[in-house]
This record gives structure tokens, sequence and C-alpha cells, in this order.
């Protein structure tokens, strides 16, 4: 449904095709780009793994400490980011370099809001049609599905 509705607006950029997007993306779920950060300790075990094995096809490394998932962003002149994709395919060779978290659309509201960069707008679908959405957008869309929530 979400692809659906992404091409319809893609094709004819209305403001009802705009709204139509919106109404489904706040249901969806949707792929977040992640940089993987290790601790000190995992990293230089996992270090001495790669120096220790010409091959580590198969190889498992398990890390020990937390592991923490941080949302990519991506800037244009003094603006922030928040990209966001409707499937891993979406994110074509720029997604091969990060692990990739599927979250909801709301989950990935909270994620934008609260990046130390403050972002302007989450991105969909960045690098073939994006399709921005503002933060004050963001706000009015968690506005009604809190009001669709306590009807």
């Amino acid at each position: 449904m979400l692809e659906t509705v992404i091409t319809r607006f893609v094709n004819d950029r209305t403001q009802q095709n705009y709204f139509d997007l919106l109404d489904v993306l706040k249901d969806s779920y949707i792929w977040v780009p992640c940089t993987a950060v290790m601790s000190e300790a995992d990293q230089r075990r996992f270090m001495e793994l790669l120096d220790n094995n010409d091959d580590i096809t198969g190889l498992e490394f398990v890390a020990q400490d937390e592991t923490r998932l941080i949302p990519d962003i991506l800037q244009s002149g003094d603006d922030y980011f928040f990209p966001i994709f409707s499937s891993v395919e979406a994110m074509g060779e720029y997604g091969e370099n990060f692990s990739h978290i599927e979250r909801s659309f709301m989950e990935a509201i909270n994620l934008a809001r609260n990046n130390n960069k403050k972002p302007v707008a989450i991105v969909l679908n960045a690098f073939t049609n994006p399709i921005e959405i503002s933060m004050e957008l963001c706000n009015i869309v968690e506005k009604m599905v809190l009001e669709n929530n306590l009807n």
C-alpha cells in the first residue's frame, strides 16, 4: 500500500495525493539507516578476529557490551534531514554502508525529533524520488494519531 501511494504522489504531486501518502505512512513501517557503534573492548575483539583470519566468511561475532545504533543524518547546506526508506531496496547503494532497522513511521518521528542535529524534515526515499515531510507536519500527524487513539 505504501509503495502504491508513493508512486501515485511521485507521478502526480497534488495536495490530495500528499495527504493520502501521509495517511498511509502514519500506519506504516519504514527502514532507517543506522551506524552500529560498539564499545572499545568489542571493537578490539572484532579487529583481532579480522587480524587472525584470512577469510571471515561464516564467522560469527557476538558483542559482549551494548551496541548502539545511531541513525544517519543527511545534510544540505545548513539544513539536516532524517532519511527513511519504504524498503531496504529503496536505499540502493547508500544502504550498503549501514545497518537497517525497521520502525513505525511514528517511531521515526521521535528518532528524528530527538536527534541532536535537529533535522528540519524527514525525507522518504532520499535517493530515488525524495519526499520531504517537515518536522512541523510530523507534529501535526502525531497529534492527529493521538486524537484518533483517544476517540
